[in-house]
């Protein structure tokens, strides 16, 4: 088995272990972690759906790919949404990413790549990035005694920051890797492991939301 089916089988084991980790403590989490939900959700879906279309479906990667970007891109957005309360920001990259998606569509091809879809990629990660740092101001600004590694949505954040900032990366190297003959199978590997590395920083981070809740009511 190679390096890249280990890492996606872990990744989607942590996927599916998210989800019902999330529904054996609800209602034990912090509010924080309720927004992560509809993420939760599709990741579950996700990991359940891919294998199993790899196997026995066997749709176009292609249009999968570029059906679980909107997705993933609305789910993180109301993650961002409910925890900022920030409805014109949000409301912002939701038209952007629906027009520049839109327009995807219109010159969509079987034999596009993963780097064709860099425009929606690079909106995900400018959401993600302006709207963390958005949160980092407030929590500043607010002057909170509590120190970030005891906030389980700093982990919810920093997951979010790793793992697209880390795979716009990775696209942007993609010739690089072709160039250097390392093949495809190398930028896959490297999303799969930032893959596995975020789910288990998530997990840690809803244990961690359950820990924090019990204190504050005890």
């Amino acid at each position: 088995m190679s390096l890249l089916h280990i890492f996606a089988n872990i990744s989607y084991v942590l996927g599916v272990s998210l989800l019902l980790i999330y529904i054996y403590n609800n209602k034990k989490v912090n509010q924080e972690t309720v927004y992560l939900l509809p993420f939760l959700v599709l990741t579950f879906v996700v990991s359940i759906f891919d294998p199993l279309n790899q196997k026995y479906f066997r749709i176009s990667t292609t249009i999968w790919y570029r059906f679980y970007c909107f997705a993933e891109f609305f789910t993180v957005l109301y993650f961002y949404y409910r925890l900022l309360d920030s409805k014109k920001i949000a409301s912002f990259f939701a038209v952007i990413y629906l027009l520049v998606y839109i327009y995807l569509l219109k010159n969509f091809s079987l034999d596009q790549k993963v780097y064709d879809d860099m425009p929606i990629n690079l909106i995900m990660v400018l959401m993600v990035v302006g709207l963390s740092v958005q949160w980092f101001v407030e929590v500043f600004k607010k002057m909170d005694e509590t120190p970030l590694y005891n906030r389980p949505v700093f982990y919810y954040i920093s997951s979010f920051l790793i793992f697209y900032c880390g795979t716009f990366l990775v696209l942007l190297m993609a010739d690089y890797l072709r160039q250097e003959k390392l093949g495809i199978t190398s930028f896959w590997v490297i999303i799969a492991l930032l893959n596995v590395i975020t789910k288990i920083t998530l997990i840690i981070a809803i244990f961690k939301s359950r820990l924090k809740k019990a204190i504050n009511m005890s």
